[in-house]
């Protein structure tokens, strides 16, 4: 029996598919949504659900609320009540969740659940993915495969039953993340054309927003009283009502408005996506009631290395050349060829980064592979470099030197490293240092944020466009010169609003 599962920032939930139809799993008090929350009570016992749901409140300090969005991350979460204390990690805490909708299952169903198909935001990188993964194995689950949440959301609305070439826009936003994503049926294949959105959004912040506006609206609060209501459960339950009855049907006229037409809502939104996973699983297991269905996604996040380059003459170093862009279908291989820029130089170093960001180091670190290389005047030798990448999340790194053609491979499965402790150290020390730099200063650091946010939004020649720009701009803030930094900022303002057509509310 494989398991659906939509593991959420709020809620979770579980689904089977039986009798030609994805069937919900309803937990042991009889709901079919589980509160994604961990807590310790007095006497040292883990809770988890409905009740850690419950302490949230009076006992903030051991409960664990919206972990999700530290997965990927070495962060670890203290839960400690009277003499009783655990650091957990997102995926650990996960974990338990996951062995819960586990119980709860076999206790429905009345045999052993071993496997599943788990959800995940489409805009999870690499390593969130691969905490998802860890987080299921813990649970004692074979993670089958990681859905995207869209394409799951696509699946429960039948998608696939659509008549030939039917787009459909998934419009997701859930309790801690948001993701859009276009997707398309064509000959018994769902595809993902492309996606975005924000890990770091949801209805949580809705609900943070709405309290703190009406902790603004009270004049007569004091500031310790205003601060034991946010540390009261009464004002999530206030501000979470009020998010229901009214921010949330703001979001569907807007949805309405940009896109002229109701959207689909048929099926519960908190309950399509598990619904999803459920199809997906019934599709793994073959399931006669389905007809074979191929799903193809894309990439969530950019492939490349990290590079130096010439801009305008001189030499930038740490910059990122993509390989694979962002909404790249998968399965894919893509090859680009990089020359040595420094006499008689020996090696190359493949550092294979994720992301979106156009300085190299400040994408999420993969792996690297160092290729020796003949000694060569520079220019004249060099690699060419191959990533492959497949739909089970696979990625090979191929390198062949030139003017030989020696062979170089690295293989980064879903399953490999985090960032080093050394890595974090250097990350830290490097924002740090920026602290003490003309950047720091207010408007060169939006203008900065601003280029970084286009150059993740565009693909292409608007990349290599906004690489130049930036260059220029950070050229002039190496100055330290007043004058000079105002002017290049003025150019580089008007430089990115003749690209940015950002829609603002």
């Amino acid at each position: 029996m494989i398991l659906g599962i939509d593991l959420g920032t709020t809620h979770s939930a579980a689904a089977v598919f039986r009798d030609g139809a994805p069937v919900l799993i309803p937990n042991a008090h009889g709901d079919f949504l589980t509160p994604s929350a961990v807590s310790l009570d007095e006497q040292g016992h883990t809770l988890v659900g409905l009740a850690a749901r419950e302490r949230a409140g009076l006992h903030a300090q051991s409960t664990a609320l919206a972990f999700k969005r530290w997965m990927g991350s070495d962060k670890r979460i203290q839960l400690r009540t009277g003499k009783h204390e655990k650091l957990l990690r997102a995926e650990e805490l996960s974990a338990l969740v996951l062995q819960t909708l586990k119980a709860d299952a076999e206790a429905f169903l009345g045999e052993p659940v071993t496997e599943a198909v788990i959800t995940v935001p489409a805009y999870f990188n690499e390593a969130q993915r691969r905490a998802t993964r860890t987080a299921g194995e813990i649970a004692g689950l074979k993670v089958e495969r990681l859905l995207n949440e869209p394409t799951a959301a696509g699946l429960a609305y039948g998608l696939q039953q659509r008549p030939e070439h039917s787009s459909f826009l998934v419009f997701d936003l859930g309790g801690g993340t948001f993701d859009v994503s276009v997707l398309e049926y064509f000959e018994g294949v769902v595809e993902v054309r492309a996606s975005a959105g924000d890990t770091r959004l949801g209805g949580e912040d809705f609900s943070r927003v709405i309290a703190q506006l009406f902790a603004r609206q009270c004049e007569g609060m004091t500031a310790d009283e205003r601060q034991a209501w946010f540390e009261s459960e009464t004002w999530w339950r206030l501000a979470e009502q009020a998010k229901r009855d009214l921010r949330m049907p703001m979001v569907r006229q807007l949805v309405t408005r940009l896109f002229q037409r109701l959207p689909l809502r048929n099926l519960d939104p908190d309950l399509a996506i598990v619904m999803g996973a459920a199809v997906q699983a019934g599709l793994k297991a073959r399931d006669a009631a389905l007809e074979d269905v191929v799903l193809t996604d894309v990439m969530p996040y950019s492939l490349g290395i990290v590079a130096a380059t010439t801009i305008g003459g001189r030499m930038v170093n740490d910059r990122f050349s993509p390989i694979i862009e962002r909404n790249t279908p998968v399965p894919v291989s893509r090859v680009e060829r990089y020359q040595t820029v420094t006499d008689q130089q020996k090696f190359i170093l493949i550092d294979v980064r994720q992301g979106e960001s156009p300085v190299g180091s400040e994408n999420l670190n993969l792996g690297k592979l160092e290729v020796p290389i003949a000694p060569a005047p520079a220019g004249e030798a060099g690699i060419e470099v191959r990533f492959t990448y497949d739909a089970n999340g696979l990625l090979e790194v191929e390198a062949h030197d030139f003017p030989g053609d020696q062979r170089h491979e690295l293989i980064i499965e879903s399953q490999g490293a985090r960032l080093s402790a050394a890595e974090i150290a250097a990350t830290r020390e490097r924002l740090q240092a920026l602290k003490r730099h003309p950047r720091d200063e207010q408007d060169n650091r939006y203008q900065i944020e601003r280029a970084k946010r286009l150059f993740e939004d565009r693909l292409g020649n608007d990349r290599a466009m906004l690489q130049d720009w930036l260059a220029g701009f950070e050229a002039a803030l190496q100055t330290q010169d007043a004058r000079t930094i105002r002017a290049a900022r003025q150019q580089f303002k008007e430089q990115l609003d003749s690209i940015d057509t950002s829609f603002r509310f």
